[in-house]
């Protein structure tokens, strides 16, 4: 049923998200431990962040290179930067600066890999096949996340961050070996080179743009776009204090654990948000954003796993508004929209992460971890409150009857 190349797909993704996933805690982890700042700790999720606030640039560039030299070579890229971060730190020099642009170029990187990983699913199956396939490459990719999320406090604090590089830039140096493994899986890069010059990205880019703001203009989009950008504002500073903040519940491993906590409850709400779209759309954003800022605020009262749980469920509410949001986006919007629509909202939402990484780390340095924890819980319930007191979001009915677009 699939074919060599998927094969090939899978097993590069099976490895790559095993290294990712590990190297997601031990690089701030190992920042943290440079410095002992937990500012430093913001100051790397920002450099993480930032790139995909350049996602939708990016993009459209991706379009014109040979997808398998690009995917070799951003690999390769990562293992190289792995490789010396890890010699220096052998020979005992360390420099958070390096660490940090480390994490920064690796997270760029991404935003060309992954726009191909997805674009090559239609490329390489049949059109039978297409939603399965997706379905596999993401249940790996979560999978994995889950595992190994949940292993790599435990890895750090037993064998340090530096051994923990080593597995890896293994990881990565065996998806770039399988990368060279792909055959014919190219499109026409002739015609992507003439659809997609620089020129006539600009002119295309800023035709959308203008559409779909003046498509948005008398919706109630805009409100979401400002929700969705309140939300990661405020989740960015719960983040950024999270590497220390898990020191004091117990040492290293329990970053790990937060962060698995987190992949795990943020897929569970994925998978039960259906069973919800009966209730009015209003009151699940008010509830569900209610419920997950009291959760993160009791996690940084509660003890160790009673915390990490809580954590993982607000998170969980999280993935409700997320799931509603964007089905209710693709059931009213017209099709030709859509693609546009998303791109604004993960734009914003996503300028708004990095720089509230920033201030969590700089509360985290003044005041505290904790309050960094409390920040993120707050800004959920603000962003009740905003729905509670406009009385158009909080009339609005389920996701099947709600009108996005007035005509």
């Amino acid at each position: 049923m699939f074919n060599y190349n998927f094969k090939i797909l899978a097993s590069a993704i099976f490895f790559k998200y095993m290294g990712i996933s590990l190297y997601t805690v031990a690089a701030m982890m190992l920042v943290l431990d440079l410095t002992h700042n937990p500012f430093y700790s913001g100051v790397a999720l920002f450099a993480v962040s930032l790139p995909a606030c350049f996602g939708f640039l990016i993009a459209p560039l991706v379009s014109r290179l040979n997808y398998k030299k690009t995917l070799i070579i951003c690999e390769c890229i990562k293992f190289i930067f792995l490789t010396v971060i890890i010699c220096l730190s052998l020979i005992n020099y360390n420099s958070v600066v390096l660490v940090i642009i480390m994490m920064f170029t690796i997270a760029l990187l991404s935003q060309f890999t992954y726009p191909i990983e997805s674009t090559l699913i239609p490329i390489i199956l049949e059109k039978d096949n297409i939603i399965k396939g997706n379905s596999i490459i993401n249940t790996i990719r979560e999978s994995l996340r889950i595992v190994f999320l949940g292993v790599a406090g435990l890895t750090v604090s037993e064998i340090g961050p530096t051994f923990t590089f080593i597995i890896t830039a293994f990881g990565f140096m065996i998806t770039s070996l399988l990368y060279c493994l792909f055959r014919n899986i190219n499109i026409n890069l002739a015609e992507a080179e003439e659809r997609f010059k620089l020129k006539q990205i600009t002119v295309n880019y800023t035709k959308d743009i203008k559409e779909a703001l003046g498509y948005v203009r008398n919706s109630i989009i805009p409100y979401i776009v400002i929700g969705a950008t309140l939300a990661n504002f405020f989740a960015g500073g719960m983040l950024a204090a999270l590497p220390d903040f898990s020191l004091t519940k117990g040492g290293e491993q329990f970053y790990g654990y937060y962060m698995m906590s987190e992949a795990v409850g943020m897929l569970i709400g994925s998978l039960i948000s259906p069973q919800f779209k009966k209730i009015p759309f209003g009151i699940i954003c008010i509830s569900a954003s209610l419920l997950a800022g009291v959760f993160w605020i009791s996690t940084s009262f509660l003890p160790s796993f009673v915390s990490v749980f809580m954590y993982g469920t607000g998170f969980m509410f999280l993935a409700f508004i997320n799931i509603m949001i964007f089905s209710s986006i693709q059931q009213q919007v017209s099709v030709e929209m859509v693609g546009r629509i998303m791109a604004l909202i993960s734009s914003f939402a996503s300028i708004s992460l990095p720089i509230g990484s920033l201030l969590g780390g700089y509360i985290a340095t003044s005041i505290g971890s904790q309050y960094s924890i409390i920040f993120g819980g707050v800004g959920m319930i603000i962003f009740s409150m905003m729905w509670t007191f406009n009385l158009k979001l909080r009339k609005l009915p389920n996701i099947e009857k709600i009108k996005f677009i007035s005509n």
